[in-house]
């Protein structure tokens, strides 16, 4: 080590140009003392700093520029809340009309692929009067590409009406696009009827975590302005491998399938979140891949460096061949090295879905990128220069005297 040390700072003084060297009066360029380990490494003279202000001086251009897209990328990610659909019950004019039963699937499947969940409402209405046409108010936008039956046969069409007046007496409704209102005319004959409804809702999301957790959210509210509620089964599907949370509980069937039957209305609005999960082998995965890109880096960096000074030394390379090479060559092993350890990076990320990243996350991301620059100035120089300086230190072959 102390003779790997000798060599760097000679090799360093070898590239100081000897105007630049300090003088002792008129007696010409003063004599360096090389350090000795032993000596805790005393030095007689002062040596020049430009060689090693280098990385420091790319690091801190690198660190100058992270800092200057911190603003634009904080506001970006100040609000990682996106509104969704407003999702309800029917109401209007139902105060002479009955929920006898209400059959409702939320079925959060699709999300995996698209952006909207699918949802099937089953009514089970009783009209103890005569025959009547009910007007259905519905604010949920996906009914313009749904489809609204009686009774199993008969297709109800719907009429865009402007937005609806949301009842005072609902809990906060007001995180959520635009209201857009339909109406459906449904014509009630004397007892029971089924109407069915199906249609797509668009889920409000949250992207401050690594993925984006979908939240959906179906107001009950509504069926209070009915003249009675009777029971209301409630069933959720979603991903088997997502973590599914609701509001109120919901019991378990099987993987990805949950069903809770509630007498009367449980409460003013029925949450159901869900989000992907990242595996414990996945992350475990991804740790490793970044330890062994930065791993690759050091390997790959230093060996390249101590394979080009081994040429040096074998070719005898000194003045300025060896300022050429700092100049031109030591400077490629910071691209080198941030790249190299961009693969542990790009082996991580691969691990994940793409598709449910979180805003706050793909931000983050771009932000430790910059920042892997950044470390890869010092380091990737460091490396390069020891490994080059490691590689100066082999012998060149002796020729064989044939006797």
């Amino acid at each position: 080590m102390n003779n790997l040390l000798n060599q760097l700072f000679a090799l360093t003084r070898s590239l100081i140009p000897q105007p630049l060297l300090p003088k002792l009066g008129a007696g010409g360029p003063e004599k360096v003392s090389l350090p000795v380990l032993g000596e805790g490494f005393r030095v007689r003279a002062k040596r020049s700093r430009r060689g090693r202000s280098l990385p420091w001086l790319l690091s801190g251009l690198g660190l100058v520029w992270a800092i200057a897209l911190l603003p634009p990328a904080q506001a970006n990610m100040a609000n990682p809340e996106w509104p969704g659909h407003l999702l309800t019950e029917p109401w209007t004019d139902v105060a002479t009309l009955a929920i006898v039963h209400e059959d409702l699937v939320l079925d959060l499947r699709p999300l995996e692929t698209e952006r909207y969940a699918h949802i099937q409402a089953t009514y089970t209405i009783n009209n103890p009067g005569e025959a009547t046409t009910v007007a259905l108010l519905f604010a949920a936008p996906g009914l313009e590409s749904g489809t609204v039956t009686l009774d199993g046969t008969q297709a109800i069409a719907a009429t865009p009406t402007a937005a609806p007046t949301i009842p005072d007496d609902w809990d906060d409704a007001s995180f959520y696009q635009e209201v857009q209102g339909l109406e459906f005319q449904v014509p009630l004959s004397s007892g029971q009827h089924e109407i069915a409804v199906n249609y797509q809702g668009l889920p409000s999301s949250d992207d401050a975590g690594v993925y984006r957790e979908y939240t959906l959210q179906y107001w009950l509210a509504p069926a209070r302005q009915w003249q009675s509620f009777g029971t209301l089964t409630v069933d959720v599907f979603a991903p088997s491998n997502w973590e599914t949370m609701f509001d109120p509980d919901l019991a378990g069937v099987e993987a990805g399938h949950w069903q809770q039957t509630f007498d009367g209305l449980p409460g003013d609005v029925l949450t159901i979140a869900s989000r992907p999960l990242i595996s414990p082998i996945a992350g475990f995965l991804r740790g490793l891949s970044l330890v062994v890109g930065v791993a690759i880096a050091f390997a790959v960096t230093g060996w390249l460096y101590y394979w080009l000074g081994g040429i040096s030394q074998r070719h005898a390379w000194s003045g300025g061949g060896l300022v050429l090479t700092f100049l031109l060559v030591m400077p490629l092993s910071i691209p080198l090295f941030w790249g190299l350890s961009g693969l542990g990076v790009w082996g991580s990320e691969s691990l994940l879905s793409g598709a449910h990243l979180g805003v706050s996350y793909r931000y983050s991301r771009m932000m430790m990128m910059l920042l892997g620059g950044v470390i890869a100035a010092p380091a990737g120089l460091l490396t390069a220069i020891f490994g080059f300086v490691y590689g100066r230190q082999q012998r060149p072959p002796q020729p064989v005297i044939d006797r």
